[in-house]
């Protein structure tokens, strides 16, 4: 088996979709004897996270921190992947906003040139994890 969670991120942290999400899946196979996993089976799980950082931002201050995020996934007994999407281009005409503190022109360039990336990297993780107990399933 197989999942895919995306969540945007918003101050620094996923959205609180993700956060009921995961409190849901530890409480129905948490065991409050000995806090085992009632889980037997095996889910391979992909985390998206979209953001309007760059890759050098996340590198720096997110990374360690969605990387977390991803693991609590592990419960599931399978592999995750975390898959973040940099830069992201939030609306086509950003002067009708009140948006200012981006700069119109790099997040359309930044688009132009990491957006055909992220969908291969999501087409690329559906394949892998339609795949997933094959063995060549790769990390």
């Amino acid at each position: 088996m197989w999942g895919v969670n995306g969540t945007p991120i918003y101050l620094g942290r996923p959205t609180s979709r993700y956060f009921a999400l995961m409190e849901r899946l530890h409480f129905c196979a948490l065991s409050y004897d000995d806090y085992s996993n009632y889980f037997k089976g095996k889910v391979n799980v992909c985390m998206f996270v979209t953001m309007n950082a760059t890759r050098e931002f996340y590198d720096t201050l997110y990374k360690e921190k969605f990387e977390a995020y991803a693991e609590e996934f592990k419960q599931l007994n399978g592999e995750v992947y975390l898959c973040p999407c940099f830069n992201t281009l939030q609306v086509a005409d950003y002067s009708k906003f009140n948006m200012a503190g981006f700069d119109e022109g790099e997040k359309k360039k930044a688009h132009e040139e990491l957006f055909p990336a992220d969908v291969q990297k999501a087409f690329d993780m559906g394949m892998k994890l339609s795949q997933s107990g094959h063995p060549a399933a790769v990390r």
